[in-house]
This record gives structure tokens, C-alpha cells and sequence, in this order.
């Protein structure tokens, strides 16, 4: 009988990998179905998430078109001028470009982001709704510094719809009221957006009265 080495190789062959600890290589392919696996996780987590985010800052406009009317809405979103006016007897004394008293905001850098705050039902405090114009609300309030925004014209795209209708808005800048000008209704922002409407309308003021004086 003739002796035949190569089972014996191979055991020890065997013997000395399990002694030596290596391990057969794993396969690519359950590799590549892990990774492909945790990429589709990632990536439905991420989608998931911006639709989320976009529907948290999606602009919510229930109570604000019952308050305001659907035709003062479609003016805030899309009025070709956007004006702000300080009265000539009010406690604001801010140097404007015109002999009026205004100054126009309609190309101003960041007005889309005060127009939101205009239009989004969660920046008002619905519970303090009041059946007066406003008036009669600045008449009331001892340190009341005030402001009209007026918004109208209609853009080129929009000229062959129905025409946009011209709005003004008084707005109270020490307690956050609004109301449209000499209309019976007036409601108060809420705080954190009273005052982010008081800083840039300041700072549009500013910025343009400044570029008015360099020319």
C-alpha cells in the first residue's frame, strides 16, 4: 500500500489555521448588501426628516385668512411695492428718504422673511383679539410707537388675474399690535415675533435712509 500525504496536509493545514486564529475572509457580497442596507436606512431617515422640517416651516394661514380676508393674504404674499411709513406726529423721529415719511422696503434683503411673519397664524396671540381699530388701541397704550406698512401694486406675472387690493397696516412696535388702517379689528403678535418685526423694521429703515444719503 502506498502512503498519500495530501489528507494529512490538509488537516494540519486545518489544525494550525484554527490554532493561529485566522478565519476564512468574509464574503463581499453579505458585506456590500450591509452596506447598501445601512445607506437605505440613512437615506429614508434623511428624507423622512426634510419632509418634516418643510412641513414645520411650511407658512400655516387658517386663522390669518379668516382674520385678515383671502384677498389682504394674497397681497401680503405677492404686492409689488412694499412701503413703510412713519406719521409725521408720532413718537419716532427716524430720517427717511422722502418728504412723507417713507421709506420703500419692496427690494429690501430679508422683507420675504417679514412678510411670513405677517402671514403665519402662529405668530399672532389669537386670544387677545380685539373688536377695535387701531386707533383706538395706540390711543390707549402710554409708550405706543407706531408705524403703517403699506403693500400694493401688482407684479407683471400677475397681470392678466384680478388685480392685488391695496393694504395698509398699522403696526404697534412697543406691544406688538396690528390691524389694518381703519378697520375695526386689531390682534397683538407674540413676543418673540413683535420684537424680531421691531428690530428689521429698524434695521430696513436704517439700511435704506443710509443708501439714500450716500446718493
Amino acid at each position: 500500500m502506498s502512503d498519500n500525504p495530501a489528507p494529512t496536509a490538509a488537516l494540519e493545514d486545518h489544525d494550525n489555521s484554527v490554532q493561529t486564529g485566522r478565519n476564512e475572509p468574509t464574503s463581499p457580497h453579505f458585506s456590500l448588501r450591509r452596506w447598501l442596507l445601512i445607506v437605505v436606512v440613512l437615506t429614508t431617515i434623511g428624507i423622512i426628516g426634510a419632509a418634516a422640517s418643510v412641513v414645520l416651516r411650511r407658512t400655516q394661514l387658517g386663522r390669518t385668512t379668516e382674520f385678515w380676508g383671502p384677498d389682504v393674504i394674497r397681497t401680503l404674499q405677492l404686492s409689488d411695492e412694499f412701503r413703510l411709513t412713519i406719521p409725521a406726529a408720532g413718537p419716532l423721529e427716524w430720517k427717511t428718504e422722502s418728504a412723507d415719511g417713507s421709506v420703500d422696503l419692496s427690494d429690501t434683503p430679508g422683507i420675504a422673511h417679514l412678510r411670513h411673519a405677517l402671514l403665519d397664524e402662529r405668530h399672532y396671540r389669537w386670544e387677545t383679539v380685539r373688536e377695535e381699530p387701531m386707533e383706538q388701541v395706540i390711543a390707549e397704550l402710554p409708550k405706543a410707537k407706531w408705524v403703517t406698512l403699506e403693500l400694493r401694486g401688482t407684479p407683471p406675472e400677475l397681470r392678466g388675474e384680478p388685480p392685488l387690493q391695496p393694504v395698509e397696516f398699522q403696526v404697534e412696535l412697543t406691544e406688538g399690535w396690528i390691524g389694518r388702517r381703519g378697520e375695526p379689528r386689531a390682534v397683538q403678535m407674540i413676543e418673540r415675533v413683535r420684537s424680531a418685526v421691531r428690530h428689521n423694521l429698524l434695521i430696513f429703515s436704517n439700511v435704506t435712509s443710509q443708501r439714500a444719503d450716500v446718493q
